[in-house]
């Protein structure tokens, strides 16, 4: 997630539609070895493909977790945007429950010699996982909003016409649009 946000979201749209191609490549490369351990060259070093190999390739957690986060990351790298909570949470899946679900896996599993790590708690790793994960997701969120806000252009203007102020400023406890907003618009959609 870290390249994704900090390397690939922070060039130019320019860049960003240049090397959009090669970051999915390197995301299903990454998934590859991530799943099937070793199958094709990406991303990961070879080290770390014989870890998950050893763990994760011996376990009965699955790739979900895997195929989940790659396609959160594939939905940053084709910036798809979220116009309701569903696609929030659909993309919560993989962006924090999966790693979430990870971790609670780590700590319960247990290691059988004749048949590798499993996990015997009564729920789903990710069925313990969820309403915390999507909690601090939005807790990052919130403590980003005004780093973020303070950083974006000060007024936009949108292909409707309507131009906005958006500089961020704490005692601001309302937005208003630059007039009135007509259409099937929405203001306050997770993608604005």
């Amino acid at each position: 997630m870290t390249v994704v946000d900090e390397d690939f979201l922070t060039l130019t749209t320019e860049h960003r539609d240049a090397g959009r191609d090669e970051a999915r490549r390197a995301i299903v490369d990454w998934l590859d070895q991530s799943t099937v351990f070793g199958a094709a060259a990406g991303p990961l070093h070879p080290d770390g493909v014989a870890a998950l190999a050893d763990t994760a390739g011996r376990s009965d957690l699955g790739t979900w977790p895997w195929h989940a986060l790659a396609g959160a990351l594939l939905s940053d790298v084709e910036e798809r945007e979220m116009r309701s909570w569903v696609d929030f949470l659909d993309y919560c899946a993989g962006a924090t429950v999966a790693p979430a679900a990870i971790f609670i896996y780590l700590l319960a599993a247990r290691y059988d010699p004749a048949g590798g790590y499993r996990y015997d708690l009564p729920r789903a790793a990710r069925d313990y996982a969820k309403d915390l994960a999507v909690y601090c997701y939005i807790v990052h969120i919130l403590r980003d909003l005004g780093k973020d806000a303070g950083q974006s252009p000060p007024f936009d203007h949108h292909s409707d016409g309507n131009s906005c102020d958006r500089r961020f400023d704490p005692r601001r406890t309302e937005y208003r649009p630059s007039r009135e907003v007509t259409g099937d618009r929405r203001i306050g959609r997770i993608a604005d």
